[in-house]
Formats: structure tokens, C-alpha cells, sequence
């Protein structure tokens, strides 16, 4: 009687887990969307990536963030009414939310910036009497410090990554099971291409 071991279950598996080349083999199942997939491991994907890919996008993140709270910060001066004609002059009684920003959108992208990385304003300051400001001063700071710590151990481990291992090591084609110390043992080889 013969016996087949191909299954209808072993024909969708594969054998091993890791390939000879190295190449993982396995299924995940209840993914059907292949993007689901890249998105759910991104932070390995940035660290894998190449630099030019991964600079760039740190770049883009940056000027987005910086835009992102300059629209804000505009947007919070315009509606304290701090374009309005009368309130440019020198000599009113209206406060602006940001003092001696002025009035054009590189100004106030000027301005994010300056806040979200702690440069210093030199004479450019929130008055203290504009609560919205003050929150939003925090939220940006905030904003700021967490997009540089995740920017920072982005680079951090794609430096200490050792990219160049896998070609350095190389594995023996064949592996036995035998006894070594009164126990079975897998035992394989495993060589250096290094000259030192």
C-alpha cells in the first residue's frame, strides 16, 4: 500500500520555515489586503530601508509638521484679529497673539519652526494673555520633541544595524542529528568569510 504525503494542507504550506537562501516562508492568515501588512510593520520597513528613502522621508515629515503649525499659528492670529488694519498700528490696545511675528506666511512658518526645535525667538514671543497660544505653544513643543525621538531612534538603529553580517556568515549545506554529551543534538557548521 502506498502512502502520499501530499496533502491538500501540504500543498499550500511549504516545507521550512526559513529557506536555504534565506528567504522566510511562512502564511499569514485573515490578511487578505498585502498593504495591511506593510503598514502593520513600518518601523522595520523605515530601518530596512535605504537612506536616501528613509532621509527623505524624515525631510517630508519635518516640513509638513512645520507648515502643519504655521497654518495653525496663522490661523489663530487671524481670528484674534491681528491683521486687521487698526490692530497694526503701534499704538492700539489690541495684544496680538504673537508679538513682532508680522504678518506674512513666512513669518509664522519662521515662527513654527523656531518653536517646535527650541532655537529661541530672539524678539518674537506669545503674549501670555492669549491662552489659545500658550496651549498651542505646548502642543507643538510636544508634537516636536515626540516626531525627534522617533526620527532619532530611527537613524540610531539603522546605524547599529549590522547590514553586512548575512554575507559575512556562511552555513553548512547539510546538519545531522547525533550524540554529543549522552544527549541528541542538531548540529550544523558555521564558517566566517572575514579576513582579519
Amino acid at each position: 500500500m502506498m502512502v502520499s504525503f501530499f496533502t491538500s494542507k501540504a500543498l499550500w504550506e511549504p516545507d521550512r520555515l526559513v529557506c536555504k537562501s534565506g528567504r522566510v516562508d511562512f502564511f499569514i492568515q485573515h490578511r487578505p489586503i498585502v498593504w495591511s501588512r506593510t503598514c502593520a510593520d513600518w518601523y522595520s520597513n523605515l530601518i530596512s530601508a535605504k537612506w536616501v528613502s528613509v532621509l527623505s522621508l524624515i525631510m517630508a515629515i519635518f516640513l509638513l509638521s512645520w507648515t502643519f503649525f504655521a497654518l495653525v499659528w496663522y490661523v489663530l492670529a487671524f481670528y484674534n484679529g491681528d491683521f486687521l488694519p487698526d490692530h497694526l498700528r503701534p499704538n492700539t490696545d489690541h495684544r496680538p497673539c504673537l508679538v513682532n511675528v508680522g504678518n506674512s506666511f513666512l513669518a509664522f512658518f519662521l515662527f513654527s519652526l523656531e518653536t517646535q526645535h527650541t532655537i529661541g525667538y530672539g524678539y518674537r514671543h506669545v503674549n501670555d494673555e492669549c491662552k489659545a497660544g500658550v496651549i498651542l505653544l505646548m502642543i507643538q513643543s510636544a508634537c516636536g520633541a515626540l516626531i525627534t525621538i522617533y526620527v532619532g531612534g530611527i537613524v540610531f538603529n539603522k546605524l547599529a544595524r549590522p547590514k553586512q553580517r548575512m554575507k559575512v556568515l556562511t552555513f553548512s549545506e547539510r546538519a545531522v542529528v547525533a550524540p554529543r554529551d549522552k544527549q541528541l543534538c542538531f548540529m550544523f557548521k558555521v564558517g566566517t568569510k572575514c579576513r582579519y
